[in-house]
């Protein structure tokens, strides 16, 4: 598939977005889910401060320390995952669910969010969507918070925090890397329903090989306006970046997948023709 022509389609799908976002207030509804799913991060905030007191008021000075560490950070790692399982994928999978729903029927209602709340099998769905899309970027999120305790451990906090740093740059640049094929899940996961969340999968890697330039110009393209975002402390993001973000994100997965069904059947197409 031609540069040129993904580089048209991601500026049609981006302001295709920003067609989408003016219509009936679907910009204020994707920015009220953001600010919901934002409230989940106070959970980790009293999370790890209730694991910081905890470090103060149990840790010996002996040589158990280590043992009572590591027991505690397990714990808190193991509290983590059971909040992020039962509250923050079920939100963002909703977040997701309305950019789709806003692509096909222009006006959404905000109770969309709480999609996967509403039956076992909605949850039971968005959890093995994200376990399929973001498994890898959670190995990499527990590699750099062991990386951080145990340089906390032998450094001090300036250090491990510098430590910590590099270690989320790289290990979630290799992480994204390994991913690349899972780009496209979400979009045939929440476009067809009654497909599996495997066969998502699989539908992804195929389209992910043919057209993986077309999906790291989609990451590459947002990424100075997520720089920008970091220095309006967050409001662009909030405002205008993420809801765009997600909403061009189905509407580019869309023209490719429609580009590559046309180039497929072309060249079938021109088989049948040489085999005559």
């Amino acid at each position: 598939m031609a540069n040129e022509f993904v580089v048209k389609r991601a500026e049609s799908a981006r302001r295709e977005a920003g067609a989408y976002l003016a219509v009936g207030g679907n910009r204020m509804r994707l920015i009220t889910a953001e600010l919901i799913c934002l409230l989940t991060v106070m959970l980790y905030v009293l999370l790890y401060n209730a694991y910081d007191a905890a470090r103060v008021a149990l840790l010996p000075t002996d040589h158990s320390a280590y043992a009572v560490d590591i027991a505690l950070a397990t714990g808190f790692d193991l509290t983590v995952l059971a909040v992020t399982l039962f509250v923050t994928v079920p939100l963002l999978c909703g977040l997701l669910r309305i950019a789709e729903r806003i692509t096909v029927e222009r006006e959404v209602t905000l109770t969309e969010l709480f999609h996967s709340f509403s039956s076992k099998h909605a949850y039971a769905r968005a959890v093995r969507l994200s376990c399929r899309c973001l498994w890898k970027l959670a190995v990499a999120a527990v590699a750099v918070r062991w990386i951080y305790g145990l340089a906390r451990m032998q450094t001090g906090d300036a250090y491990a925090a510098f430590g910590a740093v590099l270690a989320v740059v790289c290990i979630s640049f290799l992480a994204l890397l390994w991913s690349a094929d899972g780009f496209y899940t979400a979009y045939f996961a929440y476009r067809n329903e009654d497909v599996s969340v495997r066969a998502a999968y699989r539908c992804s890697q195929q389209l992910s090989r043919n057209c993986r330039a077309a999906a790291w110009h989609f990451v590459l393209e947002y990424l100075l306006w997520l720089v920008l975002s970091v220095l309006t402390a967050g409001i662009l993001l909030l405002a205008d970046v993420l809801p765009r973000i997600l909403v061009s994100y189905f509407r580019f997965s869309e023209q490719i997948e429609r580009a590559e069904a046309t180039e497929t059947r072309l060249y079938q197409s021109e088989d049948i023709k040489d085999h005559e």
